[in-house]
């Protein structure tokens, strides 16, 4: 019991900061894995979304590490033996892979969800090949997540090796960042007095504080537009965008998503322009631009939370 109680006074020590903050601000970090976790959406119990999420933890994992974590499960079933450190490992490697394998069948999960149990899971299956004596298993591990990683490596970096091999789609949303930003910073320098520049899209947001760092420090200050009442993520509970701030806004909508919706929130909007940036031989990122003046945002749906259409 004292164990017990050391171990959940240290758990409660780890949390608090992390429940304060939350309960500052509205308990966004749960509303955010709600809705992440989509229980409420229209089909739920889905058995084809639960098998692609164990299948494509050979891909996380990799297929040698994943293999000897599940004939490590079943020898150490088999036994009913398990040393203490393994055990340990084990309780630091199950949890998150049960627990989001469960997420998957009840609605979705990102194959990358289950990654913090692959910390202790990597110590645990190199052990076990130690033990097994079956040191050409670990070193084809090595070999084959290597590959991998260089492959990867030298798709980022170079669109060539990308495109030739077929993961231009894949790895276009990496790509034209710094353009598009040049683009939105370039409007914003030819528009006077304005308060602000507002976008509408998080990775966006991110997207023009890195790239475009050293101008804005030079700008009206860039914050998120609202969708809902409150704020979904990081940017928009940071930087949203108001009133404060929203007497001549330079409003960018990403691929032009809610443009209609950002535009109703203003008194006044002008200077419609679409500006694009070509990701590959086939995709462009577009952004629609817009200055609106006046803001003051409508009253959100009550039962959705989203704005009405226009």
């Amino acid at each position: 019991w004292p164990a017990a109680a050391a171990a959940i006074a240290a758990l409660a020590a780890v949390l608090a900061p992390n429940l304060a903050w939350n309960a500052a601000h509205d308990f966004a970090t749960f509303q955010h894995t709600a809705a992440n976790a989509a229980w409420s959406g229209v089909q739920l119990f889905n058995i084809a979304e639960m098998a692609a999420f164990v299948v494509s933890q050979v891909g996380v994992f990799g297929p040698v590490p994943l293999g000897a974590l599940v004939v490590g499960l079943v020898l150490a079933a088999r036994r009913r033996e398990l040393s203490a450190n393994d055990l340990t490992l084990l309780c630091f490697t199950l949890p998150p892979l049960v627990i989001v394998t469960a997420q998957a069948f009840i609605s979705r999960a990102n194959a990358n969800w289950s990654g913090a149990g692959y910390l202790a899971g990597a110590i645990l299956v190199a052990a076990w090949l130690m033990r097994w004596r079956a040191k050409k298993w670990l070193i084809a591990a090595f070999a084959i997540q290597g590959a991998v990683a260089a492959f990867f490596l030298a798709a980022v970096l170079s669109p060539g090796v990308a495109d030739k091999a077929g993961l231009a789609n894949g790895l276009k949303r990496a790509r034209g960042w710094s353009q598009t930003t040049d683009q939105i910073l370039d409007r914003a320098q030819r528009e006077p007095g304005l308060t602000a520049i507002a976008v509408n899209n998080r990775f966006l947001f991110y997207a023009v504080s890195y790239y475009g760092r050293d101008r804005l420090a030079f700008r009206a200050p860039l914050a998120s537009w609202l969708l809902m009442e409150g704020p979904r993520n990081q940017a928009e509970t940071t930087a949203p965008l108001t009133k404060a701030i929203g007497r001549r806004v330079l409003m960018v909508s990403y691929e032009g998503w809610r443009r209609a919706e950002m535009q109703a929130d203003f008194a006044k909007s002008s200077g419609l322009e679409i500006g694009s940036v070509w990701l590959d031989r086939r995709h462009k990122r577009r952004v629609e631009m817009f200055v609106g003046e006046g803001f003051n945002p409508r009253p959100r749906d009550p039962a959705t939370g989203l704005p009405r259409s226009p």
